[in-house]
């Protein structure tokens, strides 16, 4: 007898072995950032002939979040407020110049950067105050 598949609220394995792209997915981020991560040893990884593989538990635990954010997170972070002060100080000027830099930084982008910018670009088309 064929076996149902699996719904939604199937129980995921811990030790279920990932590939990179799976684990970007539940991460949000790029597959190349998971391989980043592999490489830098924040996230353990065994090789499947030649590809990473990665267990749902050590995702989950990324995932979730040690609390603290790493060097190129902090910059991000403060990157976007100084965007986010220039806007509100004069949004006619600044919200042009940040449109015409999303559209350069969109002839690069990949992946989940790409909705980034997406987003970016629909808090520059709303209200300034809910930046």
């Amino acid at each position: 007898m064929p076996m149902a598949a699996p719904d939604s609220l199937t129980v995921m394995n811990a030790d279920e072995r990932l590939t990179t792209g799976e684990a970007a997915k539940l991460l949000s981020c790029s597959r190349q950032h998971v391989v980043d991560m592999c490489m830098e040893g924040l996230l353990p990884f065994t090789w499947a002939g030649r590809h990473r593989r990665v267990l749902r538990r050590d995702v989950e635990a990324v995932r979730r979040g040690s609390g603290e954010l790493s060097r190129s997170e902090r910059r991000s972070i403060w990157l976007a407020h100084v965007v986010a002060g220039k806007l509100l100080l004069d949004p006619d000027r600044y919200a042009g110049e940040a449109r015409l830099q999303l559209e350069r930084m969109r002839l690069s982008a990949r992946g989940q950067a790409l909705a980034w910018l997406d987003d970016w670009g629909r808090l520059l088309d709303g209200p300034v105050d809910q930046l």
